[in-house]
């Protein structure tokens, strides 16, 4: 498996607008917002792609909006282990669809609107994810243990959710390929 170079963060393709007001995924959600936030904390090249999930090169690590069909998610296997969720539902549900896919982790829909509604207000927690990336971070769990492999994760160092999501994804580069997936 090569070795992790950039993150993408994958949306749905532009629909043509039903309405002049109408939003595509990437514009509704601030993903180029999120993106550029990423890019500041991390070394990788950071993108966003208006595509499908198996258009992601092979040394990219992922960020995926939350809505990916399970048939898309199987047939780029290659990818799942190297991708978080973005928009995902909160715990414990976000958690059990982490074990149920053997992804990195996930981004609840409340805190990403947290992060993009309040950034003054902000902190280094709320991304689930690999308990050992997060022990390997140094980071802390404010709700403890919800699973056997992903908790959430708190860094006192990140001061919002994109620094976060930045150190999670080093410290997962750094681990990787050899990061134990399976339980």
């Amino acid at each position: 498996m090569p070795e992790i170079r950039s993150i993408r963060i994958v949306t749905r393709p532009r629909r043509p607008p039903r309405f002049p007001t109408d939003l595509s995924t990437r514009e509704f959600y601030g993903y180029d917002e999120f993106a550029e936030a990423l890019g500041r904390h991390s070394r990788f090249d950071v993108r966003v792609i208006e595509d499908e999930l198996r258009t992601v090169e092979d040394d990219a690590f992922v960020l995926l909006q939350s809505d990916v069909r399970d048939e898309e998610l199987a047939e780029c296997q290659s990818a799942v282990r190297r991708t978080i969720l973005v928009n995902s539902a909160g715990p414990p549900a976000c958690v059990e669809r982490l074990d149920q896919l053997g992804i990195a982790g996930a981004i609840p829909r409340g805190r990403y609107f947290q992060w993009r509604s309040r950034p003054q207000r902000e902190g280094g927690g709320g991304l689930f994810g690999l308990r050992s990336v997060a022990d390997r971070m140094g980071a802390t769990s404010f709700l403890g243990s919800m699973s056997a492999r992903y908790r959430d994760i708190y860094s006192e160092r990140c001061r919002d959710l994109p620094e976060l999501v930045a150190a999670y994804i080093e410290t997962f580069a750094e681990m990787w390929p050899d990061l134990e997936m399976k339980p």
